[in-house]
């Protein structure tokens, strides 16, 4: 058996400390500083990975959203109350999580799609009956989730055809 002096198994511990609270860190100040990996990528549809998503800074209010609109990438307004889909949100052209879940939204509208970098769009337990007729020009959309809504089977049918690429939950 071999045996470590505790000088050299303090030193081997600090390092994957180390190693690790560089690992956690590092993503979450670049997305505090802007510097997102996937955001930076603008030309491809890069998955996000959970950690990546996770790291993004959270907005919550809409007074968050105008004080400083190119800054927000994840916006998250779930059960405020919203009846009408706030148009302060397009304002927001570096968004990627959108989440506007347990409101009374009855439409979206069609200018959802200036949101370019939008990759994550939850949308479950609202009133919804469809999505606007250009959904499809959301390029890098890689989750939809508009479950608990009112949906024909004919428009999830159309959902899925004109958003290939995109994970639907419904």
């Amino acid at each position: 058996m071999r045996h470590i002096s505790l000088d050299t198994t303090a030193i081997v511990i600090a390092v994957v400390v180390m190693t690790l609270t560089i690992t956690i860190t590092t993503p979450l100040a670049e997305a505090q500083s802007g510097n997102i990996p996937s955001a930076s990528n603008a030309a491809t549809n890069t998955p996000m990975d959970s950690a990546a998503i996770a790291a993004l800074p959270e907005i919550t209010t809409l007074e968050q959203v105008l004080k400083t609109p190119k800054s927000v990438y994840k916006l998250n307004l779930q059960s405020s109350g919203l009846l009408d889909f706030p148009t302060e949100i397009l304002r927001c052209m570096n968004v990627q999580v959108l989440d506007l879940s347990r409101n009374g939204l009855m439409e979206v509208p069609g200018d959802i799609t200036t949101l370019k970098d939008l990759r994550r769009l939850i949308l479950s337990v609202n009133g919804l009956r469809k999505l606007p007729s250009n959904i499809g020009e959301l390029k890098k959309l890689q989750f939809l989730d508009i479950s608990q809504n009112q949906f024909t089977v004919a428009e999830l049918e159309r959902l899925h055809k004109v958003l290939p690429q995109t994970q639907i939950v419904d």
